[in-house]
């Protein structure tokens, strides 16, 4: 994709290796010129996760309230994308999770961070 003066491939998976041509187009007497080089995508980061639960068994008597789970993401820019999933998550962004949805028994809930082509899934019950 060009924007202004700056070229952008997207969606490249790491180690993938692509070849750029620019042309100048000229009128004078040497016509036109150009140049090839080429890029490789950089590898995903190591990422690492450190999910929080501020409670560790929950008891459904009615009293139990949403809390929120966190996780800290070391490794990449930081710019990445982070989504809760499983039974009782109601905010998938806040990783707020509700007891009375969930219900009675253990519960997967999974943490997912991308950045760019590169994801890292970790998972806590």
């Amino acid at each position: 994709m060009l924007n202004g003066t700056t070229y952008t491939v997207d969606n490249l998976m790491p180690g993938e290796v692509v070849t750029i041509e620019v042309t100048a187009e000229g009128d004078g007497a040497c016509g036109n010129s150009s140049a090839q080089f080429t890029c490789e995508a950089l590898p995903c980061p190591n990422f690492v996760v450190d999910i929080t639960v501020p409670q560790n068994d929950i008891c459904l008597d009615g009293m139990a309230a949403p809390f929120d789970l966190s996780a800290t993401v070391n490794g990449g820019t930081g710019n990445g994308v982070a989504v809760w999933s499983g039974t009782g998550i109601t905010d998938i962004d806040a990783g707020t999770f509700d007891p009375s949805v969930a219900m009675e028994g253990a519960h997967v809930i999974t943490f997912t961070y991308t950045e760019g082509p590169c994801d890292v899934i970790e998972t806590v019950t």
